[in-house]
Formats: structure tokens, C-alpha cells, sequence
């Protein structure tokens, strides 16, 4: 298996705090070094089963754009903490739905949630739910690909 910071230059890994092997979600420090701007899976990179990783970085991206639209010149040391924070929102739902499952291997590192027991049944009943209904089946795929702009 890779470092988890292998691809990270080691002047800059003070910086990261990875949470888990395998699908790795990194918290940057508040003192993170100004005109370095982490993205993708710099920040968060997901199992390639689940299929989020470059639909998020697209959603990254086109968060990005948009703050780079209301920037004056004036508070470009503002644009890396403000593009991390709305990050993190647009990172926690997938995040959740991918990473979470993987706790049923035992081989899965990382700090399982107090709930895990709950998260999984949730996850099968609405599995079980959706093979039954064909709009939940819908919305779960809209959801699972960020096909549907209206869900957040």
C-alpha cells in the first residue's frame, strides 16, 4: 500500500492531518501556507469503487471558479481558507456514504464512528428500499453522482 503522504512535498506535510488508510480525508491547520491552494485529492481522496472522487474534484473546481469570481485583488489570502471550509461541506455527505461502509472489513484503519452499527443499517435498508422503489433509486443515484444541482 502507498504513503498516504506520498505525494505530498515533505515541507508542507506538517500541514496535514490524515483521518484513515485506504480513503483519506486531510484537515488542514489554520496557520496552512498562504498562495498554496490543496484540491481534489490533495484534500480528500476516495475509494475508486464508489466513484466520487473526480465528481467532487469537478464540484471543487466549479466552487473554486465561482470564488475566484468575487475576488477584488484585495483578499487573496482570504481565497485557500474560504475554498477549504465550503470544501469540507461539499466533501461530508460523500465522504460519509463512501468511506463509512468500508468499517466492515476489519483490515479498514481509522477511527469507526460510536454509530457505525446504525450508519450500515441505514445504508442496507435503503439499498433494500431502493431496489424496491424506482424513485428512491433515482434520487440515490442523483445523489451518489451529484447529478441533480438541486440537492444542494
Amino acid at each position: 500500500m502507498r504513503s498516504k503522504t506520498q505525494n505530498v512535498s515533505p515541507q508542507y506535510l506538517r500541514f496535514l492531518l490524515p483521518k484513515a488508510d485506504g480513503d483519506i480525508s486531510r484537515k488542514f491547520l489554520p496557520d496552512f501556507p498562504n498562495g498554496l491552494l490543496p484540491i481534489a485529492d490533495a484534500i480528500c481522496r476516495f475509494n475508486p469503487v464508489y466513484g466520487q472522487g473526480m465528481t467532487l474534484a469537478f464540484e471543487e473546481a466549479n466552487l473554486l471558479f465561482d470564488l475566484l469570481g468575487t475576488l477584488d485583488g484585495s483578499q487573496p489570502a482570504t481565497l485557500a481558507p474560504t475554498f477549504l471550509t465550503k470544501a469540507e461541506m461539499l466533501i461530508a455527505d460523500p465522504w460519509a456514504m463512501s468511506a463509512i461502509p468500508d468499517f466492515i472489513y476489519q483490515e479498514t484503519t481509522g477511527e469507526r464512528p460510536a454509530d457505525l452499527e446504525d450508519h450500515l443499517n441505514f445504508q442496507r435498508a435503503l439499498g433494500r428500499l431502493a431496489v424496491r422503489d424506482a424513485e428512491v433509486l433515482e434520487l440515490l443515484t442523483e445523489i451518489s453522482t451529484f447529478s441533480s444541482h438541486s440537492l444542494y
